[in-house]
């Protein structure tokens, strides 16, 4: 599948999951969504995406190749580097949003 068909299938069911109506929804779709994203940079093995964001990858640093994306109980998401990697100077979280 290509991204663009991808992303078009993510707006279009998160229009769908809507509870209240939007005005940018037309017939189950929604028109001219667009996508925000957005980095966050933390010491140490966790980066926290604010509230209505979701991690969609991560990055760590000396070198780490081995993280995971935590979603927790309050509703945000946080990038979690790996221990295994020794002692983690930085983790980095790329956060994004569908805007509608």
């Amino acid at each position: 599948m290509k991204m663009t068909s991808t992303l078009v299938l993510i707006v279009t069911l998160a229009c769908l999951a809507l509870t209240v109506s939007c005005s940018s929804c037309q017939g189950g779709i929604c028109l001219n969504p667009t996508l925000s994203c957005q980095n966050h940079h933390a010491n140490g093995h966790y980066a926290s995406c604010p509230a209505g964001f979701q991690a969609t990858s991560c990055t760590c640093g000396k070198k780490c190749g081995s993280w995971s994306i935590n979603h927790l109980s309050d509703g945000t998401h946080q990038c979690y580097c790996h221990k295994g990697c020794g002692n983690m100077d930085w983790t980095e979280a790329r956060c994004c949003k569908i805007n509608m």
